[in-house]
Formats: structure tokens, sequence, C-alpha cells
């Protein structure tokens, strides 16, 4: 086994582990309108856009008898595109409600993901970051290119150290700890 394969696999043994403390969120797939190339929207966010394009009162909401559908209904949700994932150059938002939507990042949305992730280092771990960091490990395979595994490996172990911090200090500032003395557990 190479070293960068070593390196890979603790990566994503880190990333496993990360996942399983704080399970990722599962976000609904990106939409959008075909009359325009531009934002991306989440499903509900989607019908409303299409109607303000369509300049209608009252929405048209979407029924579970799609077969029943008149002309009309049939023209309205003909313009609105998407419900998979796609591949980006970043991660994926509602430009409506800000909600995250499920998303795949190219080799070059990995680097820029990762230099915004060294950048701005996440402070808090929750389910959303777990997520973004699962799809950022989904770009490390055999053979990539160093510079971007080398970023990638360095998001995952400053999250990583992120992740375990709190059961250090739990630990450090344990009253038991052997190696600690009174005057040193006091500031925990």
């Amino acid at each position: 086994m190479s070293r960068a394969e070593r390196i890979c696999a603790r990566a994503e043994a880190r990333v496993e582990e990360i996942c399983r403390a704080f399970p990722p969120i599962n976000p609904p797939p990106q939409y959008w309108l075909m009359s325009d190339a531009g934002p991306d929207y989440c499903r509900e966010c989607v019908i409303i856009a299409r109607g303000k394009e369509f300049e209608l009162g009252p929405l048209i909401t979407e029924s579970e008898y799609r077969f029943c559908r008149s002309d009309w209904e049939d023209a309205y949700f003909e313009g609105i595109d998407g419900g998979r994932d796609i591949e980006g150059e970043s991660a994926s938002h509602c430009s409506r409600c800000g909600k995250t939507l499920s998303y795949i990042l190219t080799d070059y949305g990995a680097e820029s993901e990762a230099l915004y992730w060294l950048e701005c280092p996440a402070d808090y771990m929750n389910d959303e970051t777990s997520y973004g960091l699962d799809r950022l490990a989904l770009n490390l395979y055999h053979g990539m290119e160093r510079k971007r595994l080398l970023m990638i490996c360095a998001v995952v172990g400053q999250t990583y150290r992120l992740f375990k911090a709190p059961e250090e200090r739990a630990q450090l500032c344990s009253p038991t700890s052997p190696t600690l003395t009174e005057k040193e557990t006091t500031p925990c």
C-alpha cells in the first residue's frame, strides 16, 4: 500500500467516524427553472419561482395525483427541471430559502471547497458540517493530484480535531485525571 493510499484510508476512516457521531443531513435534490440558467431551488421554492414566472395569483400546488393534471398544470410543471444530484463547483443552497441541497463536487469544486474550509474552519460540529465533509471526502481517490489530496486531508484533520476536542477536554478536565494537579484543573 502506497503512502497516498494510507493517507486516503485514514482520512476516509476519520470521516466515517465523524459521520457516525453526527449523521449527515439528507438534503433535497436541486431543481431549477428551464427558462433561466440561474439559481438552484428546493422543490417548494422552485414551484413558487415558477408561479412568479407565470405571474399567477394563487400558486399551483403539486398534487400526488399527477395523472389527473390539467393541460395548464402540465405546462406549469414542465418548466421545472431537476430532482437529481448534479456536479457543481461549490456547495449548493436554495437561492430562495437557503436550505442546503444535495450536490456532488467536481475536482475543481473539491479543491475550492477545501480552500474555503482551510480559510474558514468549522468551529462546531453538526449534521450539516458532516454532510459537507462527506461530500468533500467523496473526491478522495487513488491517483488524485497530490495537492488536492493534501488539502482534503488537511480539512479532514482539522475537523477531526474539532470532533475529538470535547472528549480530550473532558478527559483533561476530569477531577480523577492522574496527570494534572488540582490547580491545573480549576480553569476547566
